[in-house]
């Protein structure tokens, strides 16, 4: 998977610099001109690591759907809100260095966690469920961390 990773963000590196216009070219400033390649490629490699991470449902997620991504540097996300049932979920994140991820309740309530590592699935062995009307959040430690998360529900 970290082969994958790393060949699909070199991937889009080597796009962002297929498509640059040669030095000179045009009125855009060159620092400027790198600043927003920057904020591309940032867009791109979380867009393709959010993609890997929801390209794993099949296995990690048989007969779940997809329910969120989302991408965060908070140290407290809110994956999802339960409104009309009850749901269960398996959580997958991917992290630049290993992080510890707790998913909890809205009262802090621990469902499952996953310590010491750069990527994991929440609910493996089994989804965490929560009753309806109640909030999932993602925890992370070392606050900062930039995560990136795909979660799924039960039908």
């Amino acid at each position: 998977m970290r082969e994958l990773l790393s060949f699909v963000l070199l991937a889009c590196a080597c796009g962002v610099s297929a498509n640059a216009p040669p030095a000179g070219a045009g009125a855009e400033a060159p620092a400027a001109s790198a600043s927003a390649a920057t904020g591309d490629l940032r867009a791109r490699s979380s867009s393709a690591e959010l993609d890997a991470l929801a390209a794993r449902g099949a296995e990690v997620a048989p007969g779940m759907r997809e329910i969120a991504r989302r991408e965060s540097t908070a140290e407290r996300t809110e994956i999802t809100h339960t409104e009309a049932h009850d749901a269960c979920l398996r959580v997958a994140f991917a992290a630049p260095a290993p992080v510890a991820v707790k998913l909890v309740d809205e009262r802090g309530g621990v469902l499952g966690a996953v310590d010491g590592a750069a990527q994991g699935v929440i609910g493996e062995r089994g989804p965490v469920c929560v009753r309806s009307g109640d909030s999932v959040f993602a925890v992370v430690s070392p606050a900062g961390a930039t995560v990136s998360f795909v979660a799924w529900a039960a039908p």
